[in-house]
């Protein structure tokens, strides 16, 4: 067979996925059909690849290939005739596997493509000399031609991507379950190339439309497959995403090294260089041990990995896996708890009036006991919550919990104000100082009582709609205050137009205040600098009498930390508020800005507190 015919068939052989595909149920009813039907004790359907025969579907019969000259009809290649030798022993192959395995009968119809490749035969063997009758030979033609075409319906139906003409994801998932079968525990790589981060594939489809990314994935497509070694296969796993399975004892380094070569090719050739950044994500693996889908996450997370480095080529770390996981996890069981809202309550910590030594008001912090991961800290959980679309939800049961419990001890006389911090996502939020107001009317609270605290990185992004909103809420009668104030980025100019009262020193700056003269000349700045905007200025995180002296000093209006109370459930907030009440002195003098009296307000109802 000319070389060009034949690397066009092996071609073929590549594109029907055989040479490692698995073979469905439906091609094994077909093997044991023909032993039926030609009352033979084997049968089997030989895949001719370059060098040898792979068996597959073969019923009675131990091997698993055979040297390609080793069958009839594939002296000079791959015969398109039916093949049958009556009597092993008295032929060519007498010394061959199949007649050392004591097959003496052979006949074989060939498994040819509508466009005439010849890939395999459908044999059928015995071991017993026997003749075939014309019968015989068109019956077998024709099982063969009925497994053709189920291999070629197969390929067309839901195991080949419409787009790149690839193997898909099914497809891969077969084939690792075939390999896992036949080869269990062995330890494998797989390459996961990602075209595109979706921020990149979001303004590529938004400019040049779907049809522009169509084209990318069908040139990476082409690409790649022509990159393929003999021993590799690719696979179209989603959108622009594709998969390639390394050769058996790859070794990790070699592999990482080989695919930055291929993926450096691929940048230098892909017309879409400029406007995607494609990265690459190794994922060993061991077969059975490891389910293909799991196969294919731990890939994408080590191609998102990649994104972090300079040559956009990570190898699988489990840590990186176990966070992600771990994130997952507590997203999906925030959603049970805001469902169950029993797992989550709220803890209150004083914040103490520096000038009167009274408390007027308590920073109500969020906490969860879910119910199958046990209690999670808020720095864990809250970053992750507010996200997420779920932060809407926890905001909302925040606010209702802190102003019911606010509503309640007012109620019973104990004079207190509340804040609640809020994200950037929920300051966005159209009807958010409508809903807020609802709430107050709702529980009769008066609106001055209540203190929104918004970090300061939340006023980077969609600045005009942010203000809008929070001069809305400023409007209800709502006060507002700045959180974790110096860790930001916001500008001083931008600062001068928040309608905010109040500016909370991040608790970094406080907490080593009594050993770094650095942060000592912050706090006095940020003092200073706050005064000057009219801002009363609180002190986060006092926990020692050294730092409440040096806080005082810097002229801060207000501290809260261990050093009053740690964060209290409600029956014990209001017993340590009131044995502090009756120690407090008889008078307190509140503090006052601009002539008007201001409470100590506190919050954070969403907030990472101890």
């Amino acid at each position: 067979m000319p070389a060009s015919e034949e690397e066009a068939r092996l071609d073929a052989l590549r594109r029907f996925d055989l040479l490692d595909g698995s073979f469905r149920d439906g091609f094994d009813r077909i093997t044991r059909t023909a032993c039926k039907l030609f009352d033979v004790p084997s049968a089997a359907v030989a895949i001719t690849g370059r060098e040898r025969h792979a068996l597959r579907s073969t019923i009675g019969l131990e091997l698993e290939s055979v040297p390609r000259r080793a069958l009839p009809g594939a002296w000079d290649g791959v015969t398109d005739r039916f093949v049958s030798v009556p009597d092993l022993l008295n032929s060519p192959y007498s010394k061959g596997e199949l007649a050392h395995a004591g097959i003496r009968f052979y006949a074989a119809a060939p498994l040819t493509t509508v466009d005439g490749m010849t890939l395999g035969a459908l044999c059928v063997m015995d071991r017993e000399a026997r003749a075939v009758s014309a019968e015989d030979v068109e019956a077998l033609t024709d099982l063969a031609a009925l497994l053709m075409e189920q291999i070629e319906l197969h390929h067309s139906h839901g195991h080949v991507d419409i787009s790149s003409g690839m193997p898909n994801r099914a497809q891969f998932i077969e084939d690792l379950e075939a390999l896992a079968q036949r080869h269990p525990d062995e330890r494998r790589l797989v390459a996961m190339i990602d075209l595109a981060s979706p921020e990149q594939l979001m303004t590529s489809v938004r400019v040049m439309g779907t049809g522009y990314l169509d084209a990318i994935v069908q040139e990476a497509a082409g690409r790649l497959q022509g990159m393929m070694g003999p021993r590799e296969k690719a696979y179209h796993v989603t959108g622009t995403q594709f998969a390639c399975l390394a050769p058996p004892n790859t070794g990790d380094a070699a592999y990482r090294d080989c695919v930055t070569a291929h993926l450096q090719a691929l940048r230098e050739s892909t017309t879409a260089r400029f406007v995607t950044t494609t990265t690459v994500g190794i994922a060993p693996f061991l077969l059975g041990r490891h389910k293909p889908l799991d196969v294919l996450r731990m890939a994408h997370n080590a191609a998102q990995d990649a994104r972090l480095t300079d040559s956009r080529v990570a190898i699988y770390a489990a840590e990186q896996d176990a966070m992600h996981q771990r994130r997952f996890a507590i997203l999906e069981a925030f959603g049970y708890a805001l469902e169950h809202p029993e797992e989550l309550s709220l803890a209150y910590q004083p914040r103490i009036d520096l000038g009167s030594g009274e408390c007027r008001g308590v920073e109500a912090m969020l906490r969860w006991r879910s119910a199958t991961l046990g209690s999670v800290s808020p720095a864990e959980f809250v970053p992750f919550v507010e996200q997420s679309a779920m932060i809407r939800s926890a905001t909302a049961l925040v606010l209702e919990m802190s102003l019911r419990q606010l509503a309640e001890w007012r109620a019973a006389g104990v004079a207190l104000e509340m804040a609640v911090n809020v994200s950037a996502m929920n300051l966005l939020e159209h009807d958010f100082a409508h809903r807020l107001a609802a709430l107050l009317a709702e529980t009769g609270l008066d609106p001055s009582l209540l203190e929104i605290e918004m970090t300061e990185s939340a006023f980077v992004g969609e600045t005009n709609l942010m203000l809008s909103m929070l001069r809305t809420i400023s409007a209800l009668g709502v006060r507002l205050a700045i959180d974790d104030f110096g860790t930001g980025y916001s500008g001083l100019s931008y600062l001068q137009r928040l309608p905010a009262q109040t500016a909370k020193i991040d608790q970094s700056f406080i907490r080593n205040l009594a050993t770094e003269a650095g942060n000592r000349a912050v706090v006095r700045a940020t003092v200073s600098l706050c005064h000057d905007l009219g801002y009363r200025v609180v002190a986060e995180g006092v926990e020692t009498k050294a730092a409440l002296d040096l806080v005082t000093a810097a002229g801060c209006d207000e501290a809260q930390g261990f050093l009053f109370a740690e964060p209290l459930p409600p029956q014990s907030f209001i017993a340590w508020f009131k044995n502090r009440e009756q120690a407090a002195p008889a008078t307190p003098q509140p503090h006052t800005i601009a002539g008007a009296p201001v409470g100590c307000f506190a919050g954070q109802a969403i907030a990472t507190g101890a």
